[in-house]
């Protein structure tokens, strides 16, 4: 909390997810609604599912709320479907976030980053390093397990939320992504 009140105002990558939630309600409590920005990236990669529950949550916790789209499907390098999949995404995404945020004078952009995902590849942590997002979860050394206890200390809906990839994350690397591919992903895992 000392940190994000030292940034006096922030955009965060919101997912909706655990990690997201918890640090924009935390940002929200520290820094108060009028500085703290929570920005969805909507593509063919995300479900929208996981978009309506996004801005559910966002209306919830009474945060000032924007879905940006991006348009990764004129990205070549991610409809490879390659390992570095996820760098090129979220380079995408926080580029756009980061857009948007120095659009309304906001110079700290985060993410819900923690340090249990140093134990997986994540091709994505590197574009968040050129990029300059802050990661203060991970800083202050909260693990999934710290977060997830302290989301429900703060009574947060998702605190048991399971963690959820995009749609792309089901489809083998090599395998083209095409807008077909990724919806009869999505209608699958709607229809379980």
């Amino acid at each position: 909390e000392q940190r994000l009140r030292a940034m006096r105002r922030a955009a965060i990558g919101f997912s909706g997810g655990v990690d997201s939630a918890f640090l924009a309600a935390s940002a929200l409590r520290v820094l108060g609604p009028e500085n703290v920005l929570a920005v969805t990236a909507d593509s063919m990669l995300q479900s929208r599912r996981e978009m309506r529950q996004a801005a559910a949550l966002a209306r919830a916790l009474g945060l000032r709320f924007r879905v940006i789209r991006v348009p990764v499907e004129a990205r070549p390098a991610i409809l490879r479907n390659r390992p570095d999949r996820c760098y090129h995404c979220k380079r995408a995404v926080f580029r756009a976030i980061r857009s948007l945020a120095r659009s309304r004078g906001i110079e700290h952009v985060l993410d819900g980053s923690n340090t249990d995902d140093a134990l997986d590849v994540r091709p994505g942590a590197r574009a968040l390093k050129e990029l300059n997002v802050e990661s203060p979860l991970k800083d202050a050394g909260f693990s999934k397990r710290d977060i997830r206890r302290a989301a429900r200390g703060m009574g947060l809906t998702v605190a048991d939320k399971p963690a959820a990839a995009c749609l792309a994350s089901r489809i083998p690397y090599g395998e083209r992504l095409t807008p077909g591919r990724l919806a009869a992903v999505e209608r699958a895992e709607a229809a379980v």
